[in-house]
């Protein structure tokens, strides 16, 4: 792909990334903080677990997008439409958000929530899944860098407009059913301008599969190429280290991202004495502050990637979040903490932004659906790992007999991640992965 691309289509096609950045921010942690501490509130789970089941809560709905959006994102790969290949998905999942998310704020047991999180999860892979493969298939290579920082700038303002929500609306007043609502009507709205930005697909006819055609010439069972085709597409996929090692860098930066995201609130709880409404609302205020102050940050970045290399800039990243987010777990003092976190969120967004321009370089666009859902294993199996962070603080604080010691070692572990994040992405390359041999001829061969 050769034709330039102007900015206002580089914002429209990433435009429904703000909307799910939204999402995302206000369901996890905030929903589900507010729903939990509404079950402790009533008697139904115990307050000292509060830690390990937002944890759990987490990474069962981790696990559900991890498988949810490769598999979505192959079958978008090879779906026809009068609206393309992506967005019938998109807007299946934008309407199955809104419904799961009001089930879940009024779910009535930890069992329901549980419950609620995997439609939710698997609601927002339909969406997120087809969109990350939209912008190798609409935009040439060396506009990459410039469109994930205009990308990341949507998801920055998608944040913070959560944290305002948050903020205003489940703070110190709880509005969770207007938020989600407003959260729907904003997702479906994005979809829609970005459909009306994109350029009209010529629909192809369709032509038979793969499975078919070597079913009409061998006596195969459907079953037996199905494990045939995994097996090659695995091998395939394990061969390309450039993005294998995009795949371990993804994991650690999720796994730091993980942890200074979803347990900030507990932090401000804990460690600093907040109730659980003012910590809610100290933390919207924190993202609405922190997201301007390093707004310039995406664009930058993303602009000097294209001309210098992202892996220099990607490495500098890791060693500045790194060093900031350990001073964080070493200071009592609340504004310093608050100026070290501005420094690490630097850091994030340049991480987002260039880690996110590289593997664009880097998948083959005839295959971009299924390798972007891909990445989202590594995403999903990094924020598990955050996640996991929340046995930690429970179990080094009852170990301790202590409300602070567990987010000392809850902060080191985020701030070896990032060192590691950096580390993984020093062995990779901007080369692209060059797309093999057709898997029918692979398995004609063996």
């Amino acid at each position: 792909m050769s034709e330039h691309r102007s900015l206002g289509f580089l914002a429209f096609i990433s435009l429904p990334s703000l909307s799910l950045a939204m999402a995302f921010g206000v369901n996890n942690p905030n929903l589900y903080h507010l729903v939990l501490t509404r079950l402790v509130e009533d008697g139904s789970i115990d307050s000292s677990h509060l830690n390990s089941l937002l944890g759990t809560i987490g990474i069962v709905g981790l696990i559900t997008s991890g498988i949810a959006q490769p598999v979505v994102g192959l079958f978008s790969d090879r779906t026809q439409s009068r609206i393309g290949r992506r967005f019938p998905y998109m807007f299946l999942g934008a309407s199955l958000m809104t419904a799961a998310l009001l089930w879940e704020v009024n779910a009535a047991s930890f069992l329901t929530l549980i419950l609620a999180s995997i439609v939710v999860n698997f609601a927002l892979s339909a969406v997120q899944g087809p969109l990350h493969a939209m912008l190798p298939d609409h935009v040439p290579n060396s506009q990459h860098g410039l469109a994930s920082g205009l990308k990341t700038v949507l998801e920055l303002v998608g944040v913070i407009t959560a944290g305002a929500m948050v903020w205003l609306l489940l703070g110190q007043q709880n509005y969770p059913e207007v938020v989600v609502l407003l959260l729907g009507v904003l997702l479906v709205s994005s979809i829609l301008v970005s459909l009306r930005a994109v350029p009209t697909e010529i629909i192809k006819p369709r032509r038979l599969s793969v499975v078919q055609r070597y079913l009409k010439r061998h006596s195969a069972s459907r079953w037996q190429i199905y494990l045939v085709l995994v097996n090659k597409r695995g091998r395939r996929l394990s061969r390309h280290k450039a993005f294998m090692w995009w795949l371990v860098h993804r994991t650690f930066l999720f796994g730091a991202f993980g942890i200074l995201g979803k347990f900030t609130i507990s932090y401000l709880t804990d460690v600093f004495g907040f109730s659980a409404d003012s910590a809610r609302a100290l933390q919207g205020q924190l993202i609405v502050i922190l997201g301007v102050l390093i707004m310039a940050t995406p664009i930058l970045s993303g602009y000097l990637s294209d001309r210098i290399g992202r892996r220099r800039i990607i490495v500098l990243a890791a060693i500045l979040a790194s060093l900031s987010t350990f001073v964080i777990s070493q200071t009592s003092s609340l504004n310093l903490a608050i100026v070290m976190m501005a420094i690490t969120g630097i850091g994030t967004a340049i991480f987002f932004t260039v880690g996110w321009a590289m593997v664009t370089n880097i998948v083959p666009s005839q295959q971009a659906g299924f390798y972007m859902g891909i990445t989202n294993i590594a995403t999903s199996f990094g924020s598990m790992l955050g996640l996991s962070g929340g046995f930690v603080v429970d179990y080094v604080n009852n170990v301790r007999n202590s409300t602070t010691a567990g987010y000392v070692v809850l902060l080191l572990m985020a701030s070896l991640f990032y060192f590691l994040s950096g580390f993984a992405i020093y062995q990779t390359t901007d080369k692209p992965v060059t797309s093999s041999h057709a898997i029918s001829e692979t398995i004609t061969a063996t």
